[in-house]
């Protein structure tokens, strides 16, 4: 597969509804290797998501991350926005789980809510994160720590 960014994201990226700062919340969640889910980007919500075969980790230690310290810097040399935030701290999830993807998404309402939250992005092809490893990869037991490269957890960039 190759990573999926939903069209729903860059709508509501292009109207001013919601974006990459501090007004925002964005999170993201662990899709488990069992999933079946083909990433759409036509889904315009998580549950669509879900119903389409997503299925998200469930094991001891697991929870959801909420994205800090987001910024969108323009990268005058690459000539592209880059998006960062912080490392993402999944916490210290139980042994023998495989994960096989990471969903970020903009929560809608004060509290997760699957049938109105809006995917961003799918990321199924990290190389290096979480824990130096690629997509997918076994929890051993310990944190599962998403780092976040220097260019940006996802960019764009006008074509050439």
């Amino acid at each position: 597969m190759a990573n999926t960014i939903f069209d729903k994201w860059l709508e509501v990226r292009a109207n001013k509804t919601y974006g990459w700062d501090s007004g925002t919340t964005i999170r993201a969640l662990l899709v488990d290797d069992s999933s079946t889910y083909t990433p759409n980007r036509s889904h315009t919500t998580v549950s669509q998501c879900i119903s389409g075969g997503l299925v998200e980790i469930s094991g001891s230690g697991y929870s959801r991350v909420t994205l800090a310290n987001k910024t969108a810097t323009i990268n005058s040399t690459e000539h592209r926005v880059e998006y960062t935030c912080d490392q993402l701290q999944f916490g210290e999830i139980e042994a023998g789980i495989t994960v096989k993807a990471v969903l970020l998404f903009i929560r809608v309402g004060a509290s997760d809510n699957a049938s109105v939250d809006i995917p961003i992005m799918y990321i199924d092809t990290a190389q290096g994160p979480p824990n130096g490893v690629n997509l997918p990869f076994e929890t051993g037991g310990g944190a599962v720590t998403m780092t976040i490269p220097t260019s940006g957890l996802l960019y764009h960039k006008q074509s050439t």
